[in-house]
């Protein structure tokens, strides 16, 4: 059967226990959500429960049925997991209750705007009754800060009084919810997984965003085990695909039960990934019977995840019942979490809510505390601006396009548009990041002039790993060859410089350089090595060392290897004097050359070698022969 073609929604009941919440479930779709026997035999939801509600239209409800005792409230927030409209039931002859309040907080910690309310077992009281628990459910709206518009529908699932209307305003608050986007990338919290014969390990949850397709190979996180979904379900029916809002059964091959189970999440982009720390906006709810401190550890509720979690406050201090702040949450699980998520906080003991947040950061720093002005535009939701605030964040190691998605909590866009920034080595960077590059090269280079004011340059592989810890390679090779364009720095093969850098010699270095040039001049084809340079001149070989690279750079000097230098003229004789040997003896041997010439042991073999370079001569097995550069 094909996918309907109108939206999916997802109805999530919620109320005090014995507020008559399953009861009308059956009412209204004929389905008993209380699957377990215990349920049915106690009166009491412990477990969820689904139904399919038919429509008229094109929408496609599923309801979530959840419990309402206060032993049960894990569940709950399980089944809270992708709700698009919260329909509440308060008991006529009772009220409002503290799993009512309890429910209808969490409700509002959970983003739900959209809900009405179902004032059951009218059947019980008279008129004057009825009008005092509408007056207060109207009131406890009001205060909780959500649903103060929300229609009351009186109900009987007993006589059958108000199903009808109940039914029609669920439709029509449906019809008023906003689509989810189904482009966006797949993810499906389990609140359920189980086996059945010939199908294998089945997982079931509310589709968070994008769409799942029977073939489409998939993980389950945090755990990372890979499945392929061999079939799909919605409400027992067979679907080539199912997608966000849509209650949803996978049938998984390759995956045993012990690898699912509440708490993984279906994912099938690569981008997904678990996280154990990640930033947020968190606030306190008015009746928290106590303030929020800092690095105190609360109980987590994201999806059907339950975990723990430390919280590291902005202020360091306490949140106060009905403030907000901003936090790192340092968790003992991971958790699959995107940006914009929200999550319920809850003591550890005794259990109770006290308020949750929205999910700003899945990578804070270590320093996020310099990056909170970026989080709040993250949280005001901005498309254009979130997306610039996410590129920032990612600083300078920048931020791979594919992951915008889960980093801005935005669905995927055909083409990603971030103000003023660049696309460099595949990867998105700030305007501010890619300055901050240019500075650090131009810092570096002119810190390295200053601490060795005798070197011409700056190794370029000196500056990439002394700035990797903070900017990208790509990042780094695109600002030095902008700095290089614009004239701030030369390059000179694998060295870098200051425009204008010059070498800068005292007058006792000055005096070491025309003397050192002066020996090795004398000494024509046996000039003396760099170590006894350093006892000639009495002088360290560091400064030996930056001398003749000095001299090399200039011309004044010829460096035939690290151990071996000649001056110009000595040079000019020993290619001369190859020649003459080769124009007499071809081939030649090394004996040759040294008895011509005169060289030593020490620079025979080194200056032969030089001279094959330079395609003076040309080594065979037999001896040296000409190369091909005949001439001097």
């Amino acid at each position: 059967m094909p996918e309907p073609s109108g939206k999916s929604v997802v109805v999530g009941t919620a109320g005090h226990v014995d507020h008559g919440k399953s009861s009308l479930v059956q009412a209204l779709t004929g389905v008993n959500p209380d699957r377990l026997q215990e349920e049915r035999d106690r009166g009491l939801t412990i477990e969820l429960g689904f139904a399919r509600l038919d429509t008229p239209g094109g929408t496609e409800i599923g309801i979530v049925d959840v419990p309402g005792h206060e032993d049960f409230i894990r569940n709950m927030l399980a089944g809270a997991t992708g709700i698009d409209l919260l329909l509440l039931a308060v008991a006529a002859d009772e009220g409002p209750m503290p799993q009512t309040l309890e429910h209808l907080a969490i409700g509002g910690l959970l983003g739900m705007r959209n809900g009405l309310v179902a004032l059951t077992k009218v059947d019980r009281v008279d008129d004057e009754w009825r009008d005092l628990a509408t007056r207060l459910v109207r009131d406890e709206l009001v205060r909780a800060g959500i649903g103060a518009d929300w229609p009351i529908i009186p109900v009987s699932a007993v006589s059958g009084e108000g199903l009808d209307e109940l039914h029609q305003a669920i439709v029509e608050t449906a019809s008023n919810v906003d689509v989810r986007a189904r482009s966006d990338l797949f993810r499906l919290p389990v609140d359920r997984a189980f086996t059945v014969r010939g199908a294998g390990t089945v997982v079931t949850g509310s589709v968070w965003s994008g769409t799942v397709s029977k073939g489409d190979r998939v993980r389950l996180l945090p755990s990372g085990s890979e499945a392929r979904v061999r079939s799909v379900q919605v409400h027992g029916e067979e679907r080539p695909v199912s997608g966000a809002g849509a209650r949803c059964a996978l049938s998984l091959a390759g995956l045993s039960l012990e690898e699912s189970g509440r708490g993984e999440t279906v994912v099938s982009d690569p981008g997904w990934r678990a996280v154990r720390r990640f930033g947020a906006r968190v606030e306190l709810l008015p009746e928290a019977s106590a303030g929020l401190a800092h690095a105190e550890t609360v109980r987590l509720y994201h999806g059907t995840t339950e975990t723990t979690a430390r919280i590291l406050l902005d202020s360091e201090e306490v949140i106060a019942p009905g403030s907000s702040d901003w936090a790192v949450l340092v968790c003992t699980d991971p958790v699959v979490v995107r940006a914009r998520d929200r999550f319920v906080l809850r003591t550890v003991t005794p259990l109770r809510t006290i308020g949750g947040g929205l999910v700003t950061d899945l990578d804070p720093p270590r320093r996020w505390r310099e990056q909170t002005d970026l989080w709040g535009i993250i949280v005001e939701g901005d498309r254009r601006r979130t997306t610039d605030a996410v590129v920032q964040l990612a600083g300078g190691k920048g931020i791979d396009p594919a992951t915008l998605p889960l980093r801005t909590g935005n669905p995927p866009a055909g083409a990603v548009e971030v103000i003023g920034s660049e696309l460099i080595g595949g990867r998105w960077f700030a305007p501010s990041v890619q300055a901050a590059a240019r500075a650090s090269i131009l810092e570096y280079v002119g810190r390295a002039h200053s601490e060795a004011p005798r070197v011409p340059g700056v190794s370029l592989e000196s500056v990439r790993t002394a700035l990797s810890a903070s900017f990208a390679q790509d990042l780094l090779e695109h600002e030095l060859r902008r700095l290089e364009t614009e004239g701030e720095v030369e390059r000179d093969g694998p060295d870098v410089r200051l425009r204008g850098h010059e070498v800068r010699l005292t007058k006792q270095e000055a005096d070491a350089l025309e003397r050192m040039v002066e020996i090795i001049a004398d000494a024509k084809l046996s000039p003396p090595s760099p170590a006894q340079l350093t006892e000639l001149l009495g002088i360290d070989r560091s400064l030996v060392n930056d001398l003749l690279r000095i001299l090399v750079d200039s011309g004044r000097l010829i460096a035939v290897n690290p151990e071996v230098y000649l001056a110009p003229e000595a040079d000019s004789r020993l290619r001369t004097g190859a020649l003459s040997v080769l124009e007499r003896i071809s081939p030649a041997s090394p004996a040759a050359f040294g008895d011509e010439l005169g060289l030593s042991r020490r620079v025979l073999i080194p200056l032969l070698e030089y001279l094959d370079r330079l395609a003076v001569t040309r080594r065979t097995p037999q001896g040296r022969v000409r190369g091909d550069r005949q001439s001097t």
